[in-house]
Protein backbone atom coordinates (compact mmCIF):
# COMPACT_ATOMS: atom_id res chain seq x y z
CA UNK A 1 0.00 0.00 0.00
CA UNK A 2 1.32 3.41 -0.90
CA UNK A 3 1.70 5.73 2.09
CA UNK A 4 0.97 9.34 1.18
CA UNK A 5 2.91 12.11 2.97
CA UNK A 6 -0.22 13.46 4.72
CA UNK A 7 -1.08 9.98 6.02
CA UNK A 8 2.50 9.42 7.17
CA UNK A 9 2.54 12.72 9.06
CA UNK A 10 -0.81 11.88 10.69
CA UNK A 11 0.39 8.39 11.63
CA UNK A 12 3.52 9.77 13.24
CA UNK A 13 1.49 12.43 15.10
CA UNK A 14 -0.84 9.71 16.43
CA UNK A 15 2.11 7.65 17.53
CA UNK A 16 1.57 4.87 15.01
CA UNK A 17 4.53 2.65 14.23
CA UNK A 18 5.96 3.20 10.74
CA UNK A 19 8.63 0.59 9.92
CA UNK A 20 12.05 1.67 8.72
CA UNK A 21 12.84 0.92 5.10
CA UNK A 22 14.95 -2.22 5.11
CA UNK A 23 18.23 -1.85 3.23
CA UNK A 24 19.04 -4.42 0.56
CA UNK A 25 22.80 -4.46 1.14
CA UNK A 26 25.15 -4.94 4.05
CA UNK A 27 26.30 -1.79 5.87
CA UNK A 28 29.88 -0.58 5.45
CA UNK A 29 32.00 0.41 8.46
CA UNK A 30 35.33 2.06 7.58
CA UNK A 31 38.09 2.55 10.14
CA UNK A 32 40.40 5.35 8.99
CA UNK A 33 43.61 6.27 10.76
CA UNK A 34 47.06 5.21 11.92
CA UNK A 35 48.42 1.99 13.45
CA UNK A 36 45.69 2.04 16.10
CA UNK A 37 43.19 1.73 13.27
CA UNK A 38 45.34 -0.80 11.45
CA UNK A 39 45.22 -3.06 14.54
CA UNK A 40 41.83 -4.04 13.11
CA UNK A 41 39.30 -3.64 15.89
CA UNK A 42 37.02 -2.92 12.93
CA UNK A 43 36.85 -6.65 12.17
CA UNK A 44 34.90 -7.18 15.41
CA UNK A 45 32.58 -4.34 14.45
CA UNK A 46 31.92 -6.12 11.17
CA UNK A 47 30.96 -9.29 13.02
CA UNK A 48 28.78 -7.47 15.54
CA UNK A 49 26.81 -5.48 12.95
CA UNK A 50 27.01 -8.00 10.08
CA UNK A 51 28.77 -5.30 8.12
CA UNK A 52 31.55 -5.03 5.58
CA UNK A 53 34.50 -3.80 7.65
CA UNK A 54 37.13 -1.81 5.74
CA UNK A 55 40.50 -1.15 7.37
CA UNK A 56 42.15 2.08 6.19
CA UNK A 57 44.83 2.23 8.86
CA UNK A 58 48.47 2.99 8.02
CA UNK A 59 51.03 3.00 10.80
CA UNK A 60 52.96 6.13 11.69
CA UNK A 61 50.73 8.61 9.87
CA UNK A 62 49.95 12.07 11.15
CA UNK A 63 46.50 13.58 10.97
CA UNK A 64 47.03 15.60 7.78
CA UNK A 65 48.20 12.55 5.83
CA UNK A 66 45.19 10.57 7.06
CA UNK A 67 42.82 13.35 5.98
CA UNK A 68 44.52 13.70 2.58
CA UNK A 69 44.37 9.95 2.01
CA UNK A 70 40.60 10.15 2.56
CA UNK A 71 40.41 12.96 0.01
CA UNK A 72 39.53 15.54 2.64
CA UNK A 73 42.69 17.63 2.16
CA UNK A 74 44.57 18.30 -1.09
CA UNK A 75 47.62 16.31 -2.17
CA UNK A 76 50.35 17.90 -4.29
CA UNK A 77 53.36 16.43 -6.02
CA UNK A 78 56.27 17.34 -8.21
CA UNK A 79 57.49 14.96 -10.91
CA UNK A 80 61.18 14.21 -11.34
CA UNK A 81 60.90 15.17 -15.02
CA UNK A 82 59.17 18.21 -16.59
CA UNK A 83 56.61 16.13 -18.48
CA UNK A 84 54.26 13.20 -17.87
CA UNK A 85 54.73 10.29 -20.26
CA UNK A 86 53.47 6.73 -20.71
CA UNK A 87 54.61 4.18 -18.14
CA UNK A 88 56.00 4.85 -14.67
CA UNK A 89 56.79 8.50 -13.89
CA UNK A 90 59.06 9.03 -10.86
CA UNK A 91 57.82 11.54 -8.31
CA UNK A 92 60.41 13.85 -6.74
CA UNK A 93 58.20 14.96 -3.84
CA UNK A 94 54.64 14.48 -2.59
CA UNK A 95 52.89 16.16 0.32
CA UNK A 96 51.24 15.12 2.52
CA UNK A 97 52.89 11.71 2.17
CA UNK A 98 49.63 9.75 2.08
CA UNK A 99 51.24 6.30 1.94
CA UNK A 100 54.39 7.02 3.95
CA UNK A 101 55.00 4.41 6.64
CA UNK A 102 57.80 2.44 8.25
CA UNK A 103 57.71 -0.59 5.95
CA UNK A 104 58.38 -1.66 2.37
CA UNK A 105 54.75 -2.43 1.49
CA UNK A 106 53.42 -1.34 -1.89
CA UNK A 107 50.32 0.83 -1.63
CA UNK A 108 48.44 2.41 -4.51
CA UNK A 109 45.32 4.35 -5.40
CA UNK A 110 43.66 5.56 -8.57
CA UNK A 111 43.84 9.32 -9.07
CA UNK A 112 43.94 12.14 -11.61
CA UNK A 113 46.94 14.37 -12.25
CA UNK A 114 46.23 17.54 -14.30
CA UNK A 115 43.41 15.77 -16.12
CA UNK A 116 45.36 12.57 -16.71
CA UNK A 117 43.96 9.53 -14.91
CA UNK A 118 46.26 6.86 -13.58
CA UNK A 119 47.66 5.08 -10.55
CA UNK A 120 49.77 6.60 -7.79
CA UNK A 121 51.98 4.02 -6.07
CA UNK A 122 54.44 4.05 -3.18
CA UNK A 123 56.81 1.42 -1.84
CA UNK A 124 59.85 1.43 0.43
CA UNK A 125 63.34 0.21 -0.40
CA UNK A 126 66.53 -0.50 1.53
CA UNK A 127 66.93 -0.80 5.27
CA UNK A 128 65.05 1.14 7.95
CA UNK A 129 64.42 4.00 7.71
CA UNK A 130 63.26 3.03 4.23
CA UNK A 131 63.75 5.08 1.10
CA UNK A 132 60.37 5.97 -0.42
CA UNK A 133 59.81 5.31 -4.12
CA UNK A 134 56.77 7.15 -5.51
CA UNK A 135 55.53 6.84 -9.09
CA UNK A 136 52.51 7.85 -11.17
CA UNK A 137 51.49 5.60 -14.07
CA UNK A 138 48.89 7.00 -16.52
CA UNK A 139 46.03 4.81 -17.69
CA UNK A 140 46.29 3.65 -21.33
CA UNK A 141 44.64 5.50 -24.20
CA UNK A 142 45.37 9.10 -23.20
CA UNK A 143 47.20 11.82 -25.11
CA UNK A 144 50.76 11.89 -23.82
CA UNK A 145 53.31 13.28 -23.15
CA UNK A 146 52.00 16.32 -21.26
CA UNK A 147 54.10 19.15 -19.90
CA UNK A 148 53.91 19.08 -16.10
CA UNK A 149 56.57 21.25 -14.50
CA UNK A 150 56.24 22.50 -10.93
CA UNK A 151 53.75 21.49 -8.26
CA UNK A 152 50.56 19.74 -9.38
CA UNK A 153 47.53 18.60 -7.41
CA UNK A 154 46.88 14.86 -7.29
CA UNK A 155 43.11 14.31 -7.07
CA UNK A 156 42.31 10.96 -5.48
CA UNK A 157 39.27 8.96 -6.54
CA UNK A 158 36.40 9.01 -4.00
CA UNK A 159 36.63 6.38 -1.24
CA UNK A 160 35.15 3.04 -2.25
CA UNK A 161 33.00 1.62 -0.90
CA UNK A 162 31.42 4.68 0.78
CA UNK A 163 31.23 4.37 4.55
CA UNK A 164 27.85 4.19 6.24
CA UNK A 165 29.82 4.70 9.45
CA UNK A 166 33.34 6.15 9.40
CA UNK A 167 35.54 5.67 12.48
CA UNK A 168 38.21 8.41 12.66
CA UNK A 169 41.38 7.54 14.55
CA UNK A 170 43.88 10.38 14.06
CA UNK A 171 46.36 12.46 16.03
CA UNK A 172 48.36 9.94 18.05
CA UNK A 173 51.46 10.53 15.88
CA UNK A 174 51.23 14.30 16.19
CA UNK A 175 52.80 16.30 19.00
CA UNK A 176 50.38 17.84 21.47
CA UNK A 177 49.74 20.57 22.32
CA UNK A 178 51.95 22.04 19.56
CA UNK A 179 50.05 20.29 16.74
CA UNK A 180 46.59 20.74 18.23
CA UNK A 181 45.27 23.07 15.52
CA UNK A 182 46.64 20.85 12.75
CA UNK A 183 44.93 17.78 14.17
CA UNK A 184 41.64 19.62 14.71
CA UNK A 185 41.70 20.95 11.14
CA UNK A 186 42.43 17.50 9.71
CA UNK A 187 39.64 15.83 11.69
CA UNK A 188 37.21 18.61 10.77
CA UNK A 189 38.06 18.13 7.07
CA UNK A 190 37.42 14.39 7.32
CA UNK A 191 34.11 14.98 9.10
CA UNK A 192 33.00 17.53 6.51
CA UNK A 193 33.80 15.18 3.62
CA UNK A 194 31.98 12.29 5.29
CA UNK A 195 28.94 14.51 5.79
CA UNK A 196 29.02 15.47 2.10
CA UNK A 197 29.14 11.78 1.24
CA UNK A 198 26.01 11.26 3.31
CA UNK A 199 27.48 8.98 5.98
CA UNK A 200 27.80 8.93 9.75
CA UNK A 201 31.04 9.23 11.71
CA UNK A 202 32.62 8.74 15.13
CA UNK A 203 35.74 10.60 16.26
CA UNK A 204 37.94 8.62 18.64
CA UNK A 205 39.97 10.28 21.36
CA UNK A 206 43.74 9.90 21.55
CA UNK A 207 45.08 7.29 23.99
CA UNK A 208 48.10 7.95 26.17
CA UNK A 209 50.91 5.41 26.29
CA UNK A 210 52.09 3.29 29.20
CA UNK A 211 55.25 4.27 31.05
CA UNK A 212 56.37 7.36 32.90
CA UNK A 213 56.27 9.84 30.01
CA UNK A 214 52.47 10.01 29.66
CA UNK A 215 51.27 8.81 33.06
CA UNK A 216 48.90 10.77 35.23
CA UNK A 217 50.43 14.06 36.38
CA UNK A 218 52.82 14.57 33.47
CA UNK A 219 52.55 17.48 30.99
CA UNK A 220 52.10 15.03 28.09
CA UNK A 221 49.25 13.30 29.93
CA UNK A 222 47.50 16.59 30.57
CA UNK A 223 47.91 17.68 26.94
CA UNK A 224 46.16 14.50 25.75
CA UNK A 225 43.38 14.76 28.34
CA UNK A 226 42.78 18.41 27.44
CA UNK A 227 42.75 17.65 23.72
CA UNK A 228 40.25 14.83 24.17
CA UNK A 229 38.03 17.11 26.24
CA UNK A 230 38.08 19.55 23.33
CA UNK A 231 37.10 16.80 20.88
CA UNK A 232 34.25 15.84 23.20
CA UNK A 233 32.95 19.41 23.25
CA UNK A 234 33.21 19.70 19.46
CA UNK A 235 31.62 16.37 18.49
CA UNK A 236 29.36 15.49 21.42
CA UNK A 237 27.66 12.12 20.95
CA UNK A 238 29.81 11.50 17.85
CA UNK A 239 32.92 11.37 20.05
CA UNK A 240 34.17 8.18 21.74
CA UNK A 241 36.45 8.47 24.77
CA UNK A 242 38.49 5.44 23.75
CA UNK A 243 41.31 6.45 26.12
CA UNK A 244 39.04 6.09 29.14
CA UNK A 245 37.67 2.74 27.95
CA UNK A 246 41.14 1.38 27.19
CA UNK A 247 42.67 2.52 30.48
CA UNK A 248 39.75 1.25 32.56
CA UNK A 249 40.07 -2.28 31.21
CA UNK A 250 42.37 -5.10 32.23
CA UNK A 251 42.35 -7.18 35.39
CA UNK A 252 42.82 -5.30 38.68
CA UNK A 253 43.83 -8.59 40.30
CA UNK A 254 47.06 -8.41 38.28
CA UNK A 255 49.56 -6.12 40.02
CA UNK A 256 50.84 -4.49 36.82
CA UNK A 257 47.33 -3.90 35.53
CA UNK A 258 46.37 -2.23 38.79
CA UNK A 259 49.51 -0.11 38.74
CA UNK A 260 48.74 0.93 35.17
CA UNK A 261 45.15 1.79 36.09
CA UNK A 262 46.38 3.88 39.01
CA UNK A 263 48.63 5.75 36.57
CA UNK A 264 45.73 6.03 34.08
CA UNK A 265 47.61 4.30 31.26
CA UNK A 266 46.66 1.21 29.22
CA UNK A 267 46.84 -1.94 31.39
CA UNK A 268 49.61 -4.39 30.52
CA UNK A 269 47.21 -7.28 29.86
CA UNK A 270 45.53 -5.28 27.05
CA UNK A 271 48.54 -4.04 25.11
CA UNK A 272 51.22 -5.49 22.85
CA UNK A 273 53.68 -2.68 23.63
CA UNK A 274 53.47 0.73 25.27
CA UNK A 275 50.44 1.86 23.21
CA UNK A 276 49.16 -0.73 20.72
CA UNK A 277 46.47 -3.16 21.84
CA UNK A 278 46.73 -6.95 21.82
CA UNK A 279 43.70 -9.20 21.04
CA UNK A 280 42.18 -8.55 24.47
CA UNK A 281 42.67 -4.81 24.05
CA UNK A 282 41.25 -4.95 20.54
CA UNK A 283 38.04 -6.33 22.03
CA UNK A 284 37.89 -3.39 24.45
CA UNK A 285 38.24 -0.93 21.56
CA UNK A 286 35.63 -2.76 19.47
CA UNK A 287 33.12 -2.85 22.30
CA UNK A 288 33.47 0.85 23.12
CA UNK A 289 33.09 1.88 19.48
CA UNK A 290 30.37 -0.67 18.81
CA UNK A 291 28.33 0.52 21.78
CA UNK A 292 28.53 4.07 20.41
CA UNK A 293 27.30 2.91 16.98
CA UNK A 294 24.45 0.97 18.58
CA UNK A 295 23.43 3.96 20.71
CA UNK A 296 22.95 6.02 17.55
CA UNK A 297 20.70 3.34 15.92
CA UNK A 298 22.41 4.12 12.61
CA UNK A 299 22.32 0.56 11.27
CA UNK A 300 18.82 -0.49 12.34
CA UNK A 301 17.50 -0.23 8.77
CA UNK A 302 19.71 -3.22 7.93
CA UNK A 303 18.05 -5.43 10.56
CA UNK A 304 15.77 -7.22 8.09
CA UNK A 305 18.37 -8.23 5.52
CA UNK A 306 17.60 -11.70 4.13
CA UNK A 307 21.22 -12.80 4.75
CA UNK A 308 21.40 -11.25 8.23
CA UNK A 309 23.87 -13.21 10.27
CA UNK A 310 26.01 -14.35 7.37
CA UNK A 311 29.55 -13.08 6.98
Amino acid sequence: MRIFPCFLATALWLGASVPLRAETRSPVIVVLGDSLARGNFGAELGERFHAQAVNLGIGGQKADAIAARFGALPVHLRLSEPELHEGANPIAAIWPEIFRTSDTATRSTHATLAGISGTYQRHGEGDPPYHDVNIFTPDPGQTLPVSMAGNVELVLDPPAPPADVLIICAGRNNHLPADQDKVLSAIAAIVEKQRRLGGHFLVLGIPNQAGPDEARGTPAYQAIVDFNALLSRLYGDDYVDIRAAYNAGGNPALPQDQADRDADVPPASLRADHIHYNPAGRHVWAKAVGDAIAAHHWLESYANLPDKGKS
